[in-house]
């Protein structure tokens, strides 16, 4: 194989395989618009303490306190659009105020738990904390959720995240090309021999 076509595969080749990754998926993922537009919110039936908070964020203004006393759960949900079988990188970061043994703290992924706080269990308090997961979905929609009570205190969310999973995959134009130059070369080769 001739210098010229080695360099020409070599190149094509890396036109052909890029390393993709997406915009957020998530509206109002850090509470920044200081509500919760773009999440559905479902208060617990009594002792809902559910609230967007503006002095325990971790990034911005706003975070998202759940604090409800009544031994049933706040939550809040949004379905963003999504690709089946396509994996995607979920994450937030979260802090617990509170070490009574009357809370809980759930983050779902499309019906799927993927962190959980149970009573008693994990009473403590902590600062700030990333917690990140990779996770596929199954449908063109996913619904995240966060779903948790503390009684005195609060778990507080913010900057929820998710964003398409850095994958390698060809695009069709540079594979297309390096086909093309290949039967080019070929051509080319095939008459000066």
């Amino acid at each position: 194989m001739n210098r010229y076509l080695k360099i020409f595969v070599a190149l094509a080749f890396v036109l052909a395989f890029v390393q993709t990754a997406g915009a957020d998926l998530v509206k109002n993922g850090g509470f920044e618009d200081g509500n919760f537009t773009g999440w559905t919110v479902s208060k617990a039936l009594f002792g809902s303490d559910l609230s967007i908070v503006n002095f325990w964020s971790h990034s911005g203004q706003y975070a998202a306190a759940f604090g409800a006393t009544g031994g049933l759960d706040d939550t809040i949900t949004q379905t963003i659009a999504t690709t089946r079988g396509q994996s995607y990188i979920f994450s937030f970061w979260l802090a617990h105020e509170g070490t009574d043994n009357q809370n809980d703290f759930y983050a779902i992924w499309n019906g799927n738990t993927v962190l959980s706080f149970i009573y008693g269990k994990t009473n403590n308090s902590f600062h700030y904390t990333e917690y990140s997961y990779i996770v596929t979905a199954t449908g063109a929609s996913t619904a995240i959720s966060f779903s948790g009570q503390e009684n005195p205190s609060w778990y507080v969310l913010d900057d929820v995240s998710v964003t398409p999973d850095a994958v390698v995959v060809p695009l069709p134009g540079a594979i297309l090309l390096l086909g093309s130059g290949l039967v080019g070369l070929a051509g080319w080769r095939f008459r000066k021999g």
